[in-house]
């Protein structure tokens, strides 16, 4: 036998892929547009560990192949009220899937589709100005009811959806394509950030 179960690998880990990742440690706030699609106005500056990013918008182009995104990065906001993560499919005329983010009483809140219907929010008071905390998604996109989302923060599932239904009109093939960063917001720093496509989750 040659499949990989025969070399004691788990079955969970064989169909991910890592499509993007940053330390946000080796490079300048020019050299920015050579990482990211597009860099929307971002500055490097002290993150994490060593650098990180404070941007109002950096976005990640993909050719996922698979209809699931696992995405996390850490974020030390400097004011509530901060948009984390977008995921799109710039194909579709309907782009949007998810949008994660921290309102102003410190709840994660979320909406879905291009309709942006909310997703259930945390309870209030999960993240605080000045601190350091790791934000990580695993959402499935799809049409007809398919897609679901579960968000962790710092490891713990502070949000979870299934039975989403996310209207298209002309997809990609696996339902999305970009990854934002932030979006039109400076009231936070980020660093560590990965992005992977896979057939199961955390």
């Amino acid at each position: 036998m040659n499949s990989s179960s025969s070399y004691g690998i788990s079955p969970r880990f064989r169909e991910m892929a890592l499509l993007f990742l940053d330390s946000c440690d080796h490079f300048s706030t020019a050299q920015g547009v050579d990482k990211y699609q597009s860099f929307g106005g971002g500055i490097i500056v002290a993150g994490r560990h060593g650098n990180g990013i404070q941007f109002p918008n950096a976005i990640v182009g993909v050719d996922p192949a698979h209809a699931r995104v696992i995405a996390g990065l850490a974020f030390y906001p400097t004011a509530l009220g901060v948009q984390l993560i977008q995921i799109l499919d710039t194909l579709d005329t309907f782009a949007g899937r998810f949008i994660i983010g921290v309102d102003s009483s410190g709840a994660l809140i979320g909406n879905y589709s291009y309709l942006l219907t909310p997703l259930t929010p945390s309870a209030a008071g999960l993240v605080h100005v000045g601190t350091w905390y790791y934000l990580e998604i695993n959402a499935l996109t799809g049409p007809d009811g398919s897609a679901t989302i579960e968000v962790r923060l710092d490891g713990v599932v502070r949000m979870s959806a299934s039975g989403l239904a996310m209207p298209m009109f002309s997809p990609s093939p696996f339902f999305w394509n970009r990854f934002d960063v932030g979006r039109l917001v400076v009231n936070a720093i980020v660093d560590d950030i990965y992005l992977l496509d896979g057939s199961t989750g955390l």
